[in-house]
């Protein structure tokens, strides 16, 4: 049976906060694989390649200029502007 609260794990214990925001990071990590992944053959895969590749740029470049600004007191703000960028 899951846990009643949404902030607690299965074992009934707090997620550590640095790990609780793995899953943004990693999402930019996914685009800039699969951008990868698209051959420059034709002129539709050149810009699902070059989508790809910029949003996970411009997540890496958000992130490093939030963490200089905000100091690792993000909060919800990466989270907002990951999914807005992606």
């Amino acid at each position: 049976m899951p846990p009643s609260s949404s902030h607690q794990s299965w074992a009934g214990q707090q997620p550590s906060p640095r790990c609780a925001g793995i899953s943004i990071p990693m999402l930019s990590v996914t685009f800039l694989f699969a951008g990868a992944a698209f051959d420059r053959a034709n002129r539709l895969e050149r810009g699902i390649r070059w989508t790809f590749i910029s949003a996970a740029l411009i997540a890496f470049a958000s992130f490093i200029g939030m963490t200089w600004h905000f100091g690792l007191d993000l909060e919800y703000r990466f989270e907002v502007t990951i999914f807005t960028v992606t």
